[in-house]
């Protein structure tokens, strides 16, 4: 039998800060969708919607029984903050050394926190 479960479908927004259009790259938007791509073959999330913008991303989500919106979303941003920091440290060393300068990625759950 499917447990009952203890969470509801959530709204989540994470933008990068200043509105870098780093997302425009694909290599970077593919960190992302592969991170969410992993948690719900991994069975920690339904994926209900999402939306990979220029410079932020919009998902509707729900953790799966034994995970709650806390882990997920600080899983979700620590693994893809990193992956994405790895690949300009490869890719941009400039564009990482500005970003460390300005904080690059911020996030609220109900609304960016960026503004």
């Amino acid at each position: 039998m499917f447990p009952y479960p203890t969470e509801w479908p959530q709204y989540f927004t994470a933008s990068i800060r200043n509105w870098l259009p780093l997302l425009a790259i694909d290599k970077y938007k593919n960190i992302i969708t592969d991170s969410l791509h992993f948690m719900v073959e991994n069975k920690r999330i339904e994926l209900n919607a999402f939306t990979v913008m220029d410079n932020h991303i919009h998902l509707i989500w729900q953790p799966l029984p034994g995970h709650t919106v806390s882990s997920i979303q600080l899983s979700f941003m620590k693994f893809t903050a990193q992956q994405i920091k790895f690949a300009l440290a490869k890719d941009n060393p400039a564009l990482l050394d500005n970003a460390r300068s300005i904080k690059l990625i911020g996030n609220t759950k109900y609304g960016n926190a960026n503004r």
